[in-house]
């Protein structure tokens, strides 16, 4: 039997928990068949890994201005191809109304897999 792909859930710092719970249920979906990582800007992730038992990363948001918004889109482009090098990570998915420069670098770099809109469209129908 193959190993489970591991897949990060990536989510910003809104204004309430929509984000965070959205990823949340879709990490529950995947645990059978994947190794879902929920990395969050939103400072309850803190409580999701005892709740259900999935791996979370806390990232401070660039809100907290404890960098520039320069060296913060450099440090969560970092940290996202850290965490992907560190499990193995494939597939990086980005809940947000807009995604940061940091998310957009790293999703572009060589680690993760390329989905084009072809390719999606042709596994939903499926």
């Amino acid at each position: 039997m193959s190993q489970k792909p591991t897949i990060i859930l990536a989510t910003s710092n809104g204004v309430g928990m929509g984000h965070l719970a959205r990823a949340s249920a879709v990490a529950l979906a995947l645990k059978d068949v994947a190794n879902p990582i929920i990395v969050s800007m939103a400072g309850g992730i803190a409580e999701v890994p005892a709740f259900m038992g999935i791996r979370c990363e806390y990232i401070p948001g660039r809100d907290r201005m404890w960098m520039s918004r320069e060296k913060w889109d450099v440090y969560l482009r970092d940290r996202l191809l850290a965490l992907a090098e560190e499990t193995g990570a494939k597939v990086l998915s980005f809940d947000g109304v807009v995604p940061y420069p940091g998310v957009i670098a790293a999703k572009n770099d060589k680690t993760f897999a390329p989905v084009s809109s072809a390719n999606a469209n042709r596994r939903s129908r499926k």
